[in-house]
């Protein structure tokens, strides 16, 4: 027996999986800023000093997370030129939460233009102001995939200075 619910008739499976992409994927992001915090404060083998550490840094916001990154990644790498790269990285992900916050927050409703849909919804950070614009599908898996390269910039930056390993952030198949 299949329910259908209200939403289903303003966004469609490409939206929703859109959705889906986006929020799946910035929670990804998350865990490697996560992991990348905890492999700076622990030069030891992935064990049980690191996975207390991953503990403690569960519960921090994304921004004190970054702040944290940046500040003792300049403990280990001292080349500007590599901070700047890394900072980059860093700040284009910050920049996406913003999407990520609004596309996983918001009230979506049908967009005027064909295939689109809309936010509806507040921002109170900052400037309180309503969200406005349309979507389509594609461009929610644009953003998704946007999401996905910073991750995969992070990553490659920590691996390049030793402070990932290669095998430390794979994804695991379901096998389908």
């Amino acid at each position: 027996m299949s329910h259908r619910i209200p939403l289903q008739d303003c966004l469609s499976d490409e939206h929703l999986a859109g959705i889906g992409l986006i929020v799946a994927e910035w929670a990804h992001v998350e865990q490697l800023l996560k992991m990348a915090l905890c492999n700076l404060m622990d030069d030891s083998p992935a064990g049980s000093t690191r996975t207390r550490l991953f503990w403690v840094v569960t519960g921090m916001d994304v921004r004190a997370t970054i702040g944290l990154i940046k500040t003792l990644t300049r403990i280990k790498i001292s080349s500007e030129e590599q901070l700047t790269r890394l900072d980059k990285i860093l700040d284009g992900i910050e920049r996406l939460k913003q999407w990520r916050d609004i596309v996983a927050h918001a009230t979506w409703h049908k967009g005027d233009r064909a295939g689109t849909i809309k936010p509806f919804g507040i921002k109170a950070v900052g400037k309180v102001k309503s969200l406005k614009g349309e979507v389509s599908a594609r461009a929610l898996r644009a953003m998704a995939y946007v999401i996905y390269r910073y991750g995969t910039h992070l990553v490659g930056f920590f691996q390049d200075h030793g402070l990932m390993k290669r095998n430390e952030t794979e994804r695991q198949s379901t096998g389908d």
